[in-house]
């Protein structure tokens, strides 16, 4: 799918700050996903496939006016099948405290028997965590939205029963703030998934 000349150049009326572009960031909002991209770790995909989809999007060009969204993906242990797929989630940047990035950090726990409940970490140091494998950028939402942000994904459900329960519930909160124009665009979960396996191979580096 590719845009029109249009919606490229609505989408240059705006800027981003130069943080954007220094942690791993999907591909600039323009472009559509790769037609073909090689497979992934059993341990990390989900077997969903979505379309790249767009939506009108206006902001104020303020590069202070907005916060960072990833999707984070962290470690979950081995199970009877080998290693289980990665946890998911969801992180807004609010800020630095001494070289550490900042978060609020949005994500299920619980089980498919017992039942899940969203947790909310505020001003969380969330690259330090240990089971922390790795992030990419999804977009960046208005700054002003914060609060409704959180209130929108507290909301969010997914298939409870699935071994990928918090990878569909981050990705569904990913399209319900895309959804309510928060933020600009919508790449599809595989896509996040195999940007996610770079950022893991990032992080191994030391590089996150």
């Amino acid at each position: 799918m590719v845009c029109s000349l249009a919606r490229v150049s609505a989408l240059a009326a705006f800027s981003l700050p130069p943080s954007f572009l220094t942690t791993t960031f999907l591909p600039p909002f323009h472009r559509a996903v790769p037609p073909s991209v090689p497979p992934l770790p059993a341990s990390h995909a989900h077997p969903a496939s979505r379309l790249f989809t767009t939506l009108p999007f206006y902001a104020p060009n303020h590069a202070n006016n907005y916060l960072k969204v990833l999707v984070a993906q962290h470690y979950n242990g081995r199970g009877a099948h080998g290693t289980r797929p990665y946890q998911w989630h969801l992180v807004i940047e609010t800020g630095s405290d001494r070289g550490f990035k900042l978060g609020t950090v949005l994500y299920i726990r619980g089980s498919s028997a017992g039942g899940y409940k969203v947790d909310v970490l505020e001003g969380m140091r969330y690259k330090t965590a240990p089971s922390y494998r790795g992030a990419v950028a999804v977009g960046p939402i208005p700054a002003a939205s914060y609060s409704l942000a959180l209130d929108l994904v507290r909301d969010v459900v997914a298939d409870w029963q699935s071994p990928y329960a918090a990878q569909d519930w981050t990705y569904a909160a990913v399209r319900k703030l895309h959804a309510r124009r928060l933020l600009p665009e919508l790449w599809s979960q595989e896509f996040i998934a195999r940007q996610l396996v770079d950022a893991e191979a990032i992080w191994n580096a030391g590089d996150d």
